[in-house]
């Protein structure tokens, strides 16, 4: 997913994907861009949602704002909502469990491609930015 916005709420519902397994990946991109790939039969495709579209459609019936936009939007066509584009790029490894490790600052613990080495010490990642340094 290149974006964080509400339909990524939708696409874990419709597909079971989500963050927590891993199989959903979110790339902060700030684009209404979604990538979909199968593993098992090896393609993919990115789905692009045309914005544009139905922004200055007509609306029926005294529709007014949202209702009409939701409207054009679930009169339209597929192709008309979204550019679809066959992706070659391999798919995102599976997520992997990591171990856990504690910090040496707070006490909590966590993940261990989340730590950071400061001074001899695991740290968070807060923990780690509480020390004045230049990063």
């Amino acid at each position: 997913m290149e974006t964080d916005m509400c339909a990524v709420d939708g696409i874990q519902f419709l597909t079971g994907c989500t963050f927590g397994k891993g199989n959903l990946v979110h790339k902060d991109f700030g684009k209404a861009g979604f990538i979909f790939f199968d593993r098992e039969a090896d393609h993919g495709f990115r789905a692009l949602f045309l914005d544009d579209a139905i922004r200055d459609l007509p609306a029926p019936g005294g529709l007014t704002g949202k209702e009409a936009r939701t409207f054009h939007i679930m009169e339209a066509d597929i192709s008309d909502l979204f550019e679809v584009k066959t992706i070659v790029l391999p798919p995102v490894r599976p997520a992997r469990i990591l171990q856990s490790i504690t910090c040496q600052e707070c006490r909590e613990k966590v993940m261990e491609s989340r730590l950071r080495r400061f001074d001899g010490k695991d740290l968070c990642i807060p923990c780690f930015m509480g020390y004045e340094q230049k990063i």
